[in-house]
C-alpha cells in the first residue's frame, strides 16, 4: 500500500507523496472529518465560516482528516469530544488544538494527574523531637524556660 508523508491541497484536490501515513488511514479519517464537519458547522461559526463554499470546506475536511490520522483519534475518541463540547464556552473558538484537548482529556496539560505527595520521613519525628530538646535546652540554660 502506498504512504503518504505530506499533503497538499489546492482547492479540493490532493497531491501526495511517499512518506508515514497510509492513504486508507486518511480516507478513514476523511470520513470523520466529514461528519465532525457536518456536526460542527452549524454550532461554531469559526467552522461554518471555514465551510462557506466547497473548496474551503474540503479543505478544512483534509486539514482536520490528516490530523486525526497523524494523532490517531478512534471514534470512540472523536464521540468523547464531540460530547465534551457542551464545556467550551460560548465564546471560545473550535479549532483543532482545543477539539484534540476535548477527545484526549486526560493528556491535555490542565488534566495532568496532580504530583503525588511526599511520603513521611521515618527519621523526621525523631529530628524533630531532638531539636526540640535542644532548644528546651538553652532555653532552660539562660533562665528563660523552666521544666
Amino acid at each position: 500500500m502506498k504512504k503518504i508523508s505530506s499533503v497538499r491541497f489546492h482547492f479540493g484536490t490532493e497531491e501526495r507523496r511517499n512518506g508515514d501515513f497510509e492513504r486508507a488511514a486518511i480516507d478513514a479519517a476523511g470520513i470523520i472529518a466529514e461528519g465532525l464537519l457536518s456536526q460542527l458547522a452549524p454550532l461554531f461559526v469559526a467552522v461554518a465560516a471555514a465551510a462557506k463554499n466547497e473548496y474551503s470546506a474540503r479543505a478544512w475536511v483534509d486539514a482536520w482528516a490528516l490530523q486525526i490520522a497523524i494523532t490517531g483519534l478512534t471514534d470512540a475518541e472523536v464521540e468523547a469530544g464531540i460530547r465534551n463540547l457542551r464545556s467550551l464556552d460560548q465564546n471560545q473558538i473550535l479549532n483543532w488544538p482545543t477539539f484534540y484537548a476535548l477527545c484526549r482529556p486526560k493528556y491535555h496539560p490542565e488534566h495532568q494527574p496532580a504530583k503525588f505527595p511526599e511520603l513521611p520521613d521515618p527519621t523526621k519525628k525523631e529530628r524533630i523531637d531532638r531539636a526540640r530538646r535542644a532548644a528546651v535546652a538553652k532555653l532552660c540554660a539562660r533562665g528563660w524556660m523552666n521544666r
